[in-house]
């Protein structure tokens, strides 16, 4: 139902865009993490780790932790929104890196960079999650000359970071 509820915006759009002769540039982002994510909510698997894992709070891993993400970190889509400012028009958009990341890899990354250790468990894999959502960033590459710069790494640690600070 969530991508089927995005896919709807995008038709609306297209079809104002069609019947006013609007412009638009839809950007489509993979798992978009960083400083200020909020990690109260369900969403934000990156902050919810680090702040679990910070507190020694259990981390629960949904499915058998092999579900693959595409992370991509927040000053990287930053930029691609300002390139897509004088590019783009009618035209969508894959951000992300195009690498798959397992939620036990990146789970495991967290800790390495924090150098800690909680206590995990695994649970059902929810209703309707997908096994797998890795974009593929060709377009915006070739069309907008957008590339990811941060790697996961070095975006954890910036995210951590921020969290310690805060």
């Amino acid at each position: 139902p969530y991508g089927v509820a995005k896919l709807a915006g995008e038709g609306y759009i297209k079809c104002f865009s069609a019947w006013k002769n609007l412009n638009y540039t839809i950007l489509r982002y993979a798992n978009v993490y960083g400083p200020r994510q909020d990690p109260r909510g369900e969403a934000g698997v990156v902050s919810i780790f680090i702040r679990q894992i910070m507190n020694g709070e259990k981390s629960v891993l949904f499915g058998d932790g092999e579900l693959e993400r595409d992370y991509v970190y927040v000053d990287d889509v930053a930029g691609a929104n300002i390139l897509c400012i004088d590019n783009g028009s009618k035209s969508i958009y894959n951000i992300g890196t195009g690498i798959p990341t397992s939620v036990k890899g990146l789970y495991e990354v967290i800790s390495n960079t924090i150098q800690k250790k909680n206590k995990t468990e695994f649970a059902a894999k929810r209703s309707g999650e997908l096994d797998r959502n890795v974009l593929n960033i060709g377009r915006a590459k070739r069309d907008l000359g957008w590339k990811p710069q941060i790697d996961l790494k070095k975006g954890l640690l910036n995210t951590y970071n921020w969290t310690v600070k805060r």
